[in-house]
């Protein structure tokens, strides 16, 4: 859950379909799913579910392309 504006709210990771393609959609922030689910279905969006966890690795083989 994170702060915005004073408000607590957690992310919402959703999809939408463009010409037959399936696509990231934008994160919502949203109190509950229920309030996500009501923002996406107003946008041609679907929720996929909640960003829990965020894991950073590090890329071991690095590149240097010139």
């Amino acid at each position: 859950m994170i702060k915005i504006g004073g408000r607590k709210v957690k992310i919402f990771i959703t999809k939408f379909t463009h010409d037959q393609k399936e696509y990231d959609g934008p994160n919502i922030h949203a109190k509950n799913i229920d309030e996500a689910e009501a923002i996406a279905e107003s946008n041609g969006y679907i929720v996929l579910g909640e960003l829990t966890d965020i894991i950073i690795t590090e890329n071991e083989k690095q590149e240097t392309i010139h």
